[in-house]
């Protein structure tokens, strides 16, 4: 089943940057963006930042998808 095949690739993507988040690294993905660990000290608090790229901002305002290649080139 395809929607099976689907479903199981994304559930170990998103388990496999959760993984590297959760052990201080930053994963980034092209057109979409960065997923990093952001820690602070003071509260003991541990949390997952998203930096988006150009093309996944461009993309959104514009309602389309969009590369970051692309959205350099968008009016």
């Amino acid at each position: 089943n395809g929607n099976a095949i689907i479903d199981q690739t994304l559930y170990r993507m998103f388990l496999k940057l959760k993984n590297i988040t959760r052990q201080g690294g930053s994963v980034t993905l092209d057109d979409l963006g960065r997923f990093e660990a952001r820690w602070n000290p003071s509260r003991t608090v541990r949390s997952v930042g998203f930096a988006p790229s150009p093309g996944f901002i461009a993309g959104t305002r514009a309602g389309y998808v969009l590369t970051d290649a692309q959205a350099k080139a968008w009016p």
